[in-house]
């Protein structure tokens, strides 16, 4: 089943945060069942700490031989209206998302694509295409007609609940882009998952 089909009910432009939740929660679940084809122990990471949830979505024990292996899962409903996958790394002036979670592997999903790749490739690809390209055009040494692809949004202020909001730093990284750093690109219903090892 496809996860845009389950979800397809829920998704709607004026949806709450905790509606948002809800989706992201559900994608998490469909994305574990998927898994548990490949690795039958995946499960939702649960810890009394607080801060260790931010570490991790999904855990995948028959990986886990030298530490947790987890994978970090990502509902971007905002994508289906762009060209851009948006990687959160700052909440309210903590860090979180790509800054924050210890997981080998991020999943990112579009509501049509499901992006698999390490985590560290994500943060080889903001080093890269971000941070190094900025350098090149602060120092006046990019190439002609270089382009800078990714953009750095900080202090967003999103709106949590009524009358409650967030401030949101994140990555706004075009799909191509991200998908050449990535692992497997499909839709959620054909990942395979042979690359998680």
């Amino acid at each position: 089943m496809r996860l845009n089909i389950v979800l397809n009910n829920m998704i709607d432009k004026e949806n709450s945060w905790d509606d948002k939740l809800t989706i992201g929660e559900k994608f998490e679940q469909e994305s574990i069942k998927f898994i548990r084809e490949k690795y039958p122990l995946a499960h939702k990471f649960h810890s009394e700490n607080s801060t260790e949830l931010k570490y991790y979505d999904i855990i995948i024990p028959e990986l886990s031989n030298n530490g947790i292996v987890g994978v970090e899962c990502k509902y971007d409903e905002e994508a289906l209206n762009s060209n851009n996958l948006c990687i959160e790394i700052k909440c309210n002036d903590v860090k979180s998302g790509l800054h924050a979670t210890k997981s080998k592997y991020w999943l990112h999903c579009d509501g049509n694509k499901t992006y698999l790749a390490l985590t560290d490739k994500i943060k080889e690809l903001v080093r890269i295409e971000y941070h190094e390209k900025l350098q090149k055009f602060i120092d006046e040494t990019n190439e002609p007609g270089e382009l800078l692809r990714i953009r750095l949004d900080t202090n967003y202020k999103l709106q949590q609940k009524k009358g409650e909001y967030k401030f949101m730093d994140w990555y706004l990284i075009p799909k191509d882009l991200f998908a050449s750093y990535c692992l497997e690109v499909n839709d959620i219903s054909e990942m395979t998952y042979n690359n998680l090892i």
